[in-house]
């Protein structure tokens, strides 16, 4: 069966919609339709096994992509990946092919050119946009999407048990170490609050960890470190492991730096880069499509060092070794007084690694929290920034040339002090600044390197250290 025209599609969309008729219905069909042509699919029935949508928003328009493609998310066919963008993607299946449409926001400028309805501002929106040319709604690109197993459209290919909860997991979700098995709300990745234990194996609250002060909390750009720690065979590779699986679980980026006392191995002898190395090369960089490496001879053996040349764009950095290093740690074997008296910034012991990893997780997770709530940070105005608590103290601040100013300003500040939290205030922003800073630094958590709020008339923005890699990246493409 061809695919209906537009007017039938808009009537399905409306009915799914509960009767209610409004512009992102309208250019969710639109834009379904071109998705579904650009990707060779005439008939969306007899097709309907051959290709499957990813929806990036939440809104009315995958209601309408929804009705115009006949995919389902119970199907497994219709994926929402809510990056709040009125963009979606469709993807063949048995071909080689993808395509990511993405609606116009300058459409909205073209209004009057298509309508003479007269209503509100949504009413000749909906009418405007049943008549513009889809040149004029959308921008399409080509794309390459890699669906795996567990996500295609079928049966569930795999179901396993929640050891803590008791919950069964259906496609790969779990989250597993060794041959221990969690859902992901159990490894500390849910969107909810237990207000009640399932049972006693329930991970425990977070609370706050007691250190002392001489530690040093963060890197040279702002990120928060934490040390794993023992004697040799004590597991704490193991233990660096289940914690990389529990935070990257939870959305976290996760950086990890391990000393080895004995030497490195980071290549495979006899490949290309391993003899480019063993020829003399001070460095040797690596990459693929998925990973990248670096290689440097005569690197520094120290800990600052160490710490200086780590990413910027991580959540947390995880340290194995460098038991000299004043940062907090935990301590993984049996009680080791000696070894206490030698190694700075102990905040917990762990015996076993695998009885253990429960306690190091809290542990750690109160650590990331305290570093980024202690994280110094300062607001951005028109031409000039202030630190902390002081709002009358004005540094003077020259921004960057090329792009537009919030942006100027922002990237300024950050390549100033790049281990500071920045709260961007609006152009010409002449109100109290302390309401709107002290909303967004309330919304702050471990993970979003970026909100905004709305704040005298424009948008404030706070930008944590992670962000300044996207900054650079965008006056790279001027």
């Amino acid at each position: 069966m061809p695919l209906p025209p537009f007017d039938e599609l808009l009537e399905e969309s409306i009915a799914l919609h509960g009767g209610h008729g409004c512009p992102g219905q309208v250019l969710g069909v639109k834009l379904a339709m071109v998705g579904l042509r650009e990707i060779g699919i005439d008939d969306r029935v007899a097709q309907r096994k051959q290709f499957l949508v990813y929806v990036e928003l939440d809104r009315c328009a995958a209601d309408a992509i929804q009705a115009a493609t006949g995919c389902r998310v119970g199907r497994r066919a219709l994926k929402v990946i809510d990056y709040g963008v009125m963009a979606a993607t469709f993807v063949r299946l048995d071909e080689d092919r993808a395509v990511r449409v993405i609606a116009r926001e300058d459409s909205r400028q073209s209004v009057d050119e298509f309508t003479t309805v007269e209503g509100t501002k949504y009413e000749r929106q909906t009418d405007a946009y049943k008549h513009m040319p889809e040149e004029l709604l959308f921008d399409t690109q080509r794309v390459s999407v890699t669906v795996p197993e567990e996500d295609m459209p079928g049966p569930p290919v795999s179901r396993v048990q929640c050891e803590l909860c008791g919950d069964h997991v259906q496609d790969r979700r779990e989250i597993r170490l060794g041959e221990r098995v969690w859902c992901r709300a159990c490894s500390g990745g849910a969107y909810y609050s237990r207000l009640e234990p399932l049972h006693s194996g329930m991970l425990p609250s977070v609370g706050r960890i007691s250190r002392s002060d001489a530690v040093v909390r963060h890197t040279p750009l702002g990120v928060p470190t934490i040390g794993i720690a023992g004697k040799s065979k004590s597991g704490k590779t193991t233990l660096v492991e289940g914690l990389v699986m529990r935070l990257a679980g939870r959305g976290l980026t996760v950086a990890v730096l391990k000393h080895s006392s004995t030497g490195l191995s980071v290549d495979e002898a006899g490949r290309d880069t391993d003899r480019i190395y063993a020829a003399g090369a001070t460095v040797v960089m690596g990459r693929d499509s998925q990973q990248a490496f670096s290689r440097r001879r005569g690197a520094q053996d120290d800990w600052q060092a160490a710490t200086a040349a780590a990413p910027a764009d991580a959540d947390v950095l995880i340290v194995e070794g460098y038991k000299a290093a004043p940062i907090p740690r935990i301590w993984l074997g049996e009680d080791a007084t000696d070894e206490f008296g030698d190694v700075p910034g102990i905040v917990a012991r762990i015996a076993d690694y695998e009885a253990g990893l429960d306690e190091a997780d809290r542990v750690v997770t109160g650590l990331i929290n305290e570093a980024w709530a202690a994280r110094p940070w300062g607001t951005v105005g028109d031409s000039s920034v202030r630190l902390g608590e002081d709002l009358e103290a004005k540094h003077p601040l020259s921004p960057v040339p090329g792009v537009d100013a919030p942006t100027a300003r922002a990237l300024a500040a950050m390549r100033w002090l790049p281990g500071r939290t920045w709260i961007v205030l609006p152009d010409g922003f002449g109100g109290d600044a302390g309401p709107v800073i002290e909303e967004l630094r309330r919304r702050r958590r471990p993970g979003a390197w970026s909100l905004s709020i709305e704040a005298g008339g424009g948008t404030a923005t706070l930008l944590e250290p992670p962000f300044r890699r996207q900054l650079e990246e965008l006056v790279r493409s001027v």
